[in-house]
């Protein structure tokens, strides 16, 4: 019996995802003999990338089942308030959520900012000067903007604003982990030697 190549697709796309045999042949009515030499024949491999999709969409409806239930108890505890109390715990809400979306937005663009400083190395500068007018007594003020190298002081500067955002925006922890530092150094006995000349 010739099997057509949509068939061998299917069971080859089944076999990556890590599909046993048994299922395999139930889901493409090739027998496992046949699908466990062409296995071995084309070297067939488990992509672990698809099966890692696997365990992120099994994560992720735990998630939601437990989001889910937090949502039931959410909507036990609003059904206890009256109508004005909605109102106003529903306006304290938007205006929290816009205050973290509005820091959230300015963090992320600052990072931006910054990443593209270093990325160019440079940072532009405003230079100002006075022309003179001669004939008129006055003078006339230039403003030029100019790229120059960022220097010592224009890194850590980045560096600390870099370690502000990454903290604004959860990607890194607002305090470091205490560390206990324990001193075993013996007391030093120093001796005095008195010299006196005559």
């Amino acid at each position: 019996m010739a099997i057509n190549q949509d068939l061998w697709d299917k069971a080859k796309s089944l076999y990556e995802l890590g599909v046993p045999y048994e299922q395999i042949t139930k889901a493409t009515g090739i027998p496992k003999g046949t699908i466990s030499k062409k296995v071995n024949k084309e070297n067939w491999q488990k992509e672990t990338e698809k099966l890692a999709i696997k365990d992120d969409v099994i994560a992720f409806e735990k998630k939601k089942e437990t989001l889910e239930l937090q949502k039931e108890t959410i909507i036990k505890q609003v059904s206890n308030l009256n109508d004005y109390q909605i109102t106003v715990l529903d306006k304290m809400i938007e205006k929290e959520i816009g205050h973290q979306s509005m820091v959230f937005n300015t963090a992320t663009l600052s990072l931006i900012r910054k990443n593209q400083m270093l990325e160019r190395n440079k940072k532009t500068i405003t230079l100002r000067s006075k022309i003179a007018d001669k004939e008129n007594g006055s003078y006339t003020e230039v403003i030029e903007l100019v790229e120059v190298p960022l220097n010592a002081n224009d890194y850590k500067t980045l560096d600390e604003g870099i370690d502000k955002n990454a903290i604004t925006l959860e990607v890194a922890p607002r305090h470091a982990p205490k560390i206990e530092v324990t001193n075993t150094n013996a007391q030093q006995n120093n001796k005095v030697i008195k010299i006196e000349y005559d």
